[in-house]
């Protein structure tokens, strides 16, 4: 109807006669409700110029006239009416004090009720969306209707029960003109999480690089605060999904990163470091193969790297298991006088990979003799340095050997005794080291999972946890998993009487307790009352890691702290009246509740 009001103008210079445009502006104003158009005005205007009466614009605006938007008010109206009596009826107790406090009469009531206004509103999108004509609404961007336009795309973009609308439309539609300035003008405002699942916002460079930019800005400052708060987990998983959406995606966000990484030094140097494996991980579990892009970011034609070197890698990544031939490969390729980059070997899921088969127990001794190029290899990515100038990639070895030495006198006491209390002081100082710190915790892990029925603690395991968590703030997180993998595996002993999973339970509840008084506190707190919300854990074993933590605490205590905390300390399960009261823990509460 706008496109045939100004048909006119659209069509200047073409040969239009009188007779025509009373024609097409008689039929503009014989569409239903036509006096209700935005743009009435101009089509009267235009057809009486060309010779219309006013008594025909009448008879054909009364005549098309159907009062649809009435009939729907006045239905809205009666269905307020008809219900507004009964949802009253089901408020909350709460509400119904308020409302005592008015007196009801019938200007208090709203003319269309909020309920009845969102069925409204919903029935109108289904319209919408089933009858959305691409082509009509591109000719309002065409033509130049500039307020019309304006008003259509802060109508469906500024309203957040409208921009779902505008989603499934983009989906339906992807070369809408109209749903794509839509689109740019949501970016615009912000709402990057809720479009960085549209194939058109990741497919158009200014959009999707304003969605990343956002989303790594967010993780970088979460971050700040640690791996395991609510905030970075939420930060993380808004980036991972914007990241890992497709190959162009995955491509140009970890070229950004790497491009920051290598442009930046300290701190943030590490923390983007950080973020790039943490994707790398993400894509690795989800079985996405993020090593066709990373190596062609790295690869260059000067220099090139070998292509038996990126099978051997890429075959042991994809089919998340290294074998001795792979191995051998990669040994013989960074031996050699002329080591192809560092990379392979520094990436996060091929270190873990090592230090799973070579700190495992059972697994250690079945490559026991192949055991010193997975030992190399795992040594080289730890300490050697890699210095690339136009033509030569140099490889600093002086710390090699060194470190070679102590992993396999490491692997050598573990091969030959499971009792550590008789060569501890040679194991708190190996564990120095963290690549053996981090080896150590896998095989204690792996030493207590692999058993089908409560083993016997061994103390000198637990102290060598605790000193991993004390020294190494950067193992912190992975302490934090080995605590959680032996914990769920106590709980899934079946054949085990409660009685002794929860004594078994109680040394890791301690070693929890340990690892928060670290520094690593919001994570560990955040996933015990998970556990004991979960029925995961005995009421008795939260009691006892919240009166011990409790103890170790002191004021003045963060915003985030209080308000992971509180919750535990005011469950009358865990603290029935008679323990709150004898804590004295009231004080400690409202303490809590002023931050």
């Amino acid at each position: 109807m706008e496109e045939n009001g100004h048909n006119e103008k659209n069509n200047v210079g073409e040969n239009i006669d009188d007779k025509d445009i009373i024609s097409v502006a008689r039929e503009a104003l014989c569409l239903p409700d036509a006096i209700l158009q935005p743009n009435i005005e101009e089509i009267v205007d235009t057809y009486m110029s060309h010779g219309g009466t006013e008594d025909e614009v009448f008879d054909m605006l009364s005549g098309s006239f159907e009062g649809t938007l009435q009939m729907a008010n006045e239905l809205a109206c009666l269905l307020t009416d008809i219900t507004y009596e009964r949802l009253d009826s089901t408020e909350s107790r709460l509400k119904k004090k308020s409302r005592k406090k008015k007196t009801k009469t019938e200007d208090d009531l709203p003319s269309i009720s909020p309920e009845v206004g969102e069925i409204v509103i919903d029935a109108v999108k289904k319209v919408l969306i089933k009858n959305f004509n691409p082509e009509v609404a591109d000719k309002i961007i065409e033509s130049n209707q500039g307020d019309v336009a304006v008003n259509i795309v802060n109508s469906l973009t500024n309203n957040e029960s409208w921009r779902p609308v505008v989603y499934k439309l983009i989906q339906e539609h992807p070369n809408s003109s109209l749903l794509s300035v839509c689109l740019k003008f949501i970016s615009q405002l912000g709402y990057h999480n809720e479009i960085c699942n549209i194939p058109m916002a990741t497919n158009q460079l200014d959009i999707f690089s304003r969605i990343v930019s956002s989303s790594l800005t967010k993780l970088i400052q979460s971050h700040e605060n640690g791996t395991g708060t609510e905030e970075y987990d939420k930060a993380f998983e808004e980036f991972v999904k914007i990241a890992a959406f497709g190959e162009h995606s995955y491509i140009f966000t970890t070229s950004l990163l790497l491009n920051m990484i290598n442009s930046n030094d300290g701190k943030k140097k590490c923390t983007l470091g950080h973020i790039f494996e943490e994707l790398n991980i993400y894509c690795y579990n989800k079985d996405y193969d993020y090593t066709v892009s990373t190596i062609s970011m790295i690869n260059n034609t000067i220099n090139p790297i070998p292509s038996d070197i990126i099978s051997a890698y890429q075959t042991m990544i994809r089919k998340k298991n290294v074998n001795p031939t792979d191995i051998l490969t990669l040994y013989n390729a960074y031996s050699s006088s002329s080591p192809p980059p560092i990379h392979f070997l520094r990436d996060i899921v091929f270190m873990d990979l090592l230090i799973n088969v070579i700190f495992t127990k059972d697994t250690s001794l079945n490559i026991k003799n192949q055991r010193h190029t997975y030992v190399y290899l795992l040594a080289y990515s730890a300490c050697v340095v890699e210095k690339v100038n136009e033509t030569k990639r140099i490889h600093c070895k002086q710390e090699l050997e060194p470190l070679i030495e102590e992993i396999n006198k490491f692997l050598k006491i573990i091969d030959n005794s499971e009792d550590f209390g008789i060569v501890f002081n040679t194991l708190e100082e190996l564990i120095k080291q963290p690549l053996i710190a981090a080896g150590c915790l896998q095989y204690i892990k792996s030493s207590i999972t692999a058993h089908k029925y409560a083993v016997e603690p061994n103390t000198s395991h637990y102290v060598l946890i605790d000193e991993i968590g004390n020294i190494h703030i950067n193992l912190r997180d992975r302490v934090f998993q080995t605590l959680n993998l032996i914990f769920a595996h106590i709980s899934s002993l079946s054949n085990e009487s409660a009685e002794v999973i929860i004594q078994k339970q109680k040394y890791i509840i301690h070693r929890y307790i340990h690892l928060l008084s670290t520094g690593y506190c919001i994570p560990v707190i955040r996933h015990l009352e998970q556990m004991y919300k979960t029925n995961q854990m005995d009421v008795s074993l939260m009691r006892l890691f919240a009166v011990e933590v409790i103890e170790i605490i002191s004021g003045p205590y963060s915003q985030e702290f209080s308000q992971t905390f509180l919750p535990i300390l005011l469950n009358t399960d865990i603290f029935h009246d008679d323990i709150f009261d004898k804590m004295n823990l009231n004080c400690l509460v409202e303490e809590m509740e002023s931050v």
